[in-house]
């Protein structure tokens, strides 16, 4: 959801021993926009909870970029964007989550009034209805969390967007200060630094909210072949929708061969070969294929891209053994975790281990799967 403005007015916050924040991220994010105000009505776009009817909620399909599509939520055909004046806080600043590019997703959880509550609740109806029937499968969250452990639940957690403007991260967002009836004081920041927000954002302080809502799921496209021609077709298609990245492309990659179980047995050969650049997907299968296009060696061996996963630089050693191809640039996301989050152990987990600790996802592998026959064909 979008932006913000903190009204800073102490109060004292009735202590909960369960005040134990999880790391869960909703599929919703609320972001928010700061414009002074004594309460929130009479700011064109914005509406109050109580100024929203329900029935005139609906969630649409947008075009994003690059083919893909993002869930809208409108009332009366207008984007929805709401307000709210004097939402408690009930975590200060957190930053447990990572963006894209590494940097804390800055985020405060609220005590939700029943009003909002209301609106919020139809939002998600509506969104996870659009969400299902277009074939999407990814774990839905609401938007506001009830957890019975919590007193004056529910809560909504409220997200501080961040963007870059050459090198240097900045707030996507305006930010007031008031301690008086005063007229509020923009918080003017010099560079990004969650600690910043810390002394601004503590339980018990109340915020006016100006926000939209935003579903952050996105469709994917996987193109599954065995054929060399469809191959350049996709890496050709990669090329012109990342036209303006190709300086340094982020390309995750994975491999999977069948497992030999006999004792003392060689290794065979890989099988299937998966990238992902955004969200665009190609997985080829190399046991069943006609021949290696020439696109795909120099894809590979790119120097300006960035080939990303978990055990990386051994899928590319196993490449170059079995058909000569080279990957030029690999960086572990095991190790790229343990760096950004300080935790060492995670160098030596996997796939599944790391998806959870950094994403609060869990990554279902069965043996069925991990185990199974990567060298049949699919047709």
């Amino acid at each position: 959801m979008s932006l913000l403005i903190d009204q800073v007015v102490a109060a004292p916050l009735q202590q909960d021993a369960a005040m134990v924040e999880k790391s869960d991220l909703p599929d919703h994010k609320m972001f928010s926009n700061g414009i002074p105000s004594e309460g929130c009505s009479g700011y064109a776009g914005f509406l109050e909870p109580d100024e929203v009817s329900l029935a005139f909620i609906k969630a649409s399909f947008y075009q994003l970029y690059r083919g893909t599509q993002k869930i809208q939520l409108l009332h009366k055909d207008i984007l929805l964007q709401l307000c709210c004046s004097k939402l408690r806080v009930r975590f200060g600043i957190s930053t447990k989550f990572l963006d894209s590019a590494g940097r804390p997703r800055l985020n405060i959880v609220l005590d939700s009034s029943l009003s909002l509550c209301k609106v919020l609740d139809d939002c998600d109806h509506h969104a996870q209805r659009l969400f299902v029937e277009s074939g999407s499968n990814s774990e839905w969250r609401p938007v506001v969390m009830r957890k019975n452990s919590f007193m004056n639940s529910p809560t909504v957690r409220l997200h501080i967007p961040t963007v870059t403007n050459g090198d240097i991260a900045i707030y996507a967002t305006e930010i007031y200060h008031k301690e008086t009836a005063e007229n509020p004081q923009r918080i003017v920041f010099s560079k990004f630094d969650a600690t910043e927000l810390d002394s601004l954002f503590t339980p018990g302080t109340f915020v006016d909210a100006f926000f939209s809502l935003d579903v952050y799921d996105y469709q994917q496209s996987a193109v599954v072949t065995q054929t060399a021609s469809i191959v350049d077709e996709w890496i050709s298609k990669i090329y012109y929708d990342f036209h303006d990245k190709l300086n340094n492309l982020v390309v995750g990659l994975d491999c999977e061969w069948r497992v030999n179980f006999e004792k003392g047995g060689t290794r065979n050969k890989i099988a299937v070969l998966q990238l992902c650049v955004g969200h665009q997907c190609l997985i080829f299968q190399f046991a069943c294929r006609d021949y290696i296009p020439a696109s795909l060696h120099e894809f590979l061996k790119n120097e300006k891209f960035i080939f990303v996963g978990v055990g990386v630089a051994e899928d590319g050693d196993k490449l170059f053994e079995d058909y000569g191809l080279s990957v030029a640039r690999t960086i572990d996301l095991r190790t790229l975790a343990a760096e950004k989050l300080d935790f060492e152990e995670l160098e030596g987990t996997g796939l599944k281990g790391l998806a959870f600790t950094v994403l609060r996802r869990d990554l279902p592998k069965p043996n069925n799967v991990t185990l199974s026959r990567w060298d049949a064909s699919l047709y």
